[in-house]
């Protein structure tokens, strides 16, 4: 509550034990809340800042949820954050692949099922050409006993014939369908196979890309940062700061580059415990922050007010950077 103290403690009093009517804090109490008094002051707006910094409260982060449900880092929402566009395109390629992996499936269960019916029609065709035999053998006894009934029975061959012929004439284009048919799958196949090692291809780029960026990354970290600092460049001044700390405010690149090359200490605190990363991320310095961070700065020093460089980021890319160094 802001205000007069004395009034203050007054109000507080008439909102916790008042009338029924006046205890409008009685179902926030209930629940832990606990009401303070505040006076506009720095003293009482400190008690109540120490108050939650204080609090015992444990902390589960998303990343430690996540993991616990049993995926693995890469899969979880800050491994595919940290790992960018690397980390959506593995996980956009994942989907694709599980897709495509499917479809496969259902077209070699297709190509089964066709194939069992030309099987099946294979079989039919042969029991045709048999019966056909079957009916030549008779019609030459028959001519060897009777001539006319021969006739006869031949004409009536003639008829089942054709319609033998025609039955086997609609299976042969049947059986050509069919082999078209398997021809088209085999290669809608063979085109699967070859995006997906298409794909297989890119991925392994990416990975290779990603680690040779990495092992860059990490061998500039270990050439610039100075083996000994310069006290000469590392001492305070009469307002409590020192020259990389103003470079680095101002955005002045090669002025920080040339420091930094000369031994100024990259974790060196102002009297108010600011660093030079603070002001290069305050102002939105962000090729000087990057700079800073490759030669050893902190992102999560605390000034006075408990400020850190991670937390004062206002852009997606400075954020970004940030994300890439640790302590």
């Amino acid at each position: 509550m802001a205000g007069n103290f004395a009034t203050n403690s007054e109000r507080r009093k008439e909102l916790l034990s008042g009338p029924e009517e006046m205890k409008f804090w009685t179902e926030m109490i209930a629940l832990g809340c606990e009401p303070m008094d505040y006076d506009d002051e720095p003293a009482t707006g400190l008690d109540v800042v120490d108050y939650f910094v204080t609090r015992d409260r444990k902390v589960v982060f998303d990343i430690q949820a996540e993991m616990g449900a049993g995926r693995p880092v890469e899969e979880t929402a800050a491994g595919v954050e940290v790992l960018g566009p690397y980390g959506r395109e593995k996980k956009a390629y994942g989907a694709k692949q599980k897709e495509w992996e499917s479809r496969l499936r259902e077209i070699e269960l297709e190509r089964s099922r066709l194939e069992q019916d030309g099987r099946a029609k294979g079989a039919s065709l042969e029991s045709l050409r048999s019966e056909l035999g079957r009916m030549q053998e008779r019609l030459r006894h028959v001519e060897t006993k009777h001539e006319q009934k021969m006739l006869n029975a031949r004409a009536e061959s003639d008829t089942q014939i054709r319609h033998a012929m025609e039955t086997l004439r609609v299976s042969e284009a049947e059986r050509h369908k069919l082999t078209a048919a398997n021809a088209e799958k085999d290669r809608r196949i063979g085109d699967l196979q070859t995006r997906l090692q298409t794909a297989e291809h890119a991925h392994a780029t990416t990975v290779n890309e990603v680690n040779a960026l990495k092992t860059q990354l990490s061998r500039e970290k270990d050439t610039r940062r100075p083996l000994n600092y310069d006290p000469a460049l590392n001492v305070l001044d009469s307002r409590g700061e020192f020259p990389l700390y103003r470079a680095a405010a101002g955005g002045h690149y090669a002025e920080v580059k040339s420091l930094l090359e000369r031994g100024a200490n990259p974790r060196l605190q102002t009297r108010f415990r600011w660093t030079s990363l603070h002001w290069a991320v305050q102002n939105g310095h962000y090729e000087v922050a990057k700079l800073l961070l490759e030669y050893g700065a902190s992102p999560d020093v605390q000034s006075d007010t408990r400020a850190t460089p991670r937390g004062m980021a206002r852009t997606d890319q400075m954020r970004w950077l940030l994300r890439q160094y640790q302590g």
